[in-house]
């Protein structure tokens, strides 16, 4: 049997986009719709037809190679473990005279705080402006900025898909910025807004 460590360096070199994906039965599952390396997790898009997405962890990879991913675990157990993306906090730190937002979740290889995404926050605010489209990591429409504070890092986005309408957005979750076309976007699909509003309708802890 691989090692983790062996299988870390297999992810590193073998894991994209639209790989398929098979459960500890063999049974295909879906396919990976999106990962991040640096906290160990990839989504899992269940198929054509429910369109579920699994948050799903390293440490579940039972083996890679340049094709297929199989998992430790059953498909039935998958849909009901991994259905919420990873609990994410969003922080402000100063660094060298400029203040930060960043992103801290337990990584998907042994559950130790990282940081994902960190922005320079006087940047970001900088680029912003109310009336701002909001767009998810897939290109689709999730709002509009409405107001913004620098010194607490958070943007509010209202109407959209959402309800309530208004959230509360952590800079640490911006992806690209365009100012001259008037939009920006964020590192996540919809989707994980969507199944974890509760997060995002008080104000970010630590913010």
């Amino acid at each position: 049997m691989a090692s983790m460590s062996d299988i870390v360096i297999n992810i590193n070199e073998y894991l994209r986009e639209e790989m398929e994906v098979y459960d500890s039965n063999q049974d295909k599952v879906g396919t990976v719709k999106l990962y991040d390396a640096t906290a160990g997790y990839f989504m899992l898009e269940e198929g054509v037809f429910n369109h579920t997405d699994l948050y799903i962890p390293f440490w579940l990879i039972r083996t890679i190679d340049p094709k297929e991913i199989f998992l430790k675990q059953s498909k039935d157990i998958l849909e009901i473990e991994y259905t919420q993306p990873p609990a994410v906090t969003s922080i402000l730190e100063t660094r060298e005279g400029r203040t930060e937002a960043a992103n801290v979740v337990s990584n998907g290889f042994d559950a130790r705080p990282v940081v994902v995404n960190r922005v320079d926050v006087q940047q970001v605010a900088n680029q912003l402006k109310s009336g701002m489209e909001i767009y998810d990591i897939d290109g689709s429409r999730v709002g509009t900025i409405t107001q913004y504070d620098s010194s607490l890092g958070v943007m509010t986005m209202e109407r959209g898909v959402f309800s309530p309408k208004v959230l509360f957005i952590p800079f640490s979750l911006i992806s690209h910025i365009y100012p001259s076309d008037n939009y920006l976007s964020l590192t996540l699909p919809k989707d994980a807004l969507k199944k974890d509003l509760g997060r995002y309708t008080t104000m970010p802890a630590g913010a």
